[in-house]
């Protein structure tokens, strides 16, 4: 039974390696941003822990001061509205939007990128029971939203002009 299974698992590798399936490579943040100072208007916040988290787990490490390190700003935003009549008998459709805004400096604390607005937008919907702040599709919908972001913001962090945008810059 098991060299039947290692068989299957050997036929699979190779369909796979045969179609030209490759694992998608790490993305590479320039080396000047793998060590940051990193600020934002609510540290704390959900999103800005997350944020870092993913960072850390990139191999950039945090510095105390902007001294000798680039600095690296976010703000972020969560907002929602109704678009659909509230009455109390009819589903809610809510439309979410979760922003962020970055900012690299340098040491010098000189603009190295300009701010990059990055939104993701969703739309929800509730039965008429459910309250949006404590319903567990808000909270799964926002999850989502913020790992978006953050696939974005790395994207962005990670591109071609980001990176000659740091060597042009001492």
């Amino acid at each position: 039974m098991s060299k039947q299974k290692i068989l299957l698992g050997l036929i699979l590798c190779f369909l796979l390696s045969g179609c030209g399936f490759t694992l998608r490579p790490v993305t590479a943040i320039p080396p000047q941003l793998q060590h940051v100072y990193f600020s934002s208007d609510n540290p704390y916040g959900t999103f800005e822990v997350f944020f870092k988290k993913t960072l850390r787990a990139s191999g950039v490490t945090f510095s105390d001061s902007q001294i000798n390190s680039c600095a690296l700003h976010l703000t972020s935003s969560f907002s929602y509205t109704t678009t659909s009549p509230a009455t109390s008998v009819q589903a809610r459709v809510y439309a979410l939007t979760y922003s962020a805004n970055i900012v690299i400096l340098n040491s010098q604390n000189k603009l190295v990128f300009s701010a990059q607005n990055i939104t993701v937008n969703r739309n929800i919907s509730l039965a008429p029971n459910e309250i949006f702040e404590v319903s567990l599709q808000t909270e799964n919908a926002k999850q989502e939203m913020q790992r978006e972001l953050t696939t974005k913001i790395i994207n962005i962090l990670s591109s071609k002009n980001v990176a000659a945008s740091l060597e042009k810059t001492p």
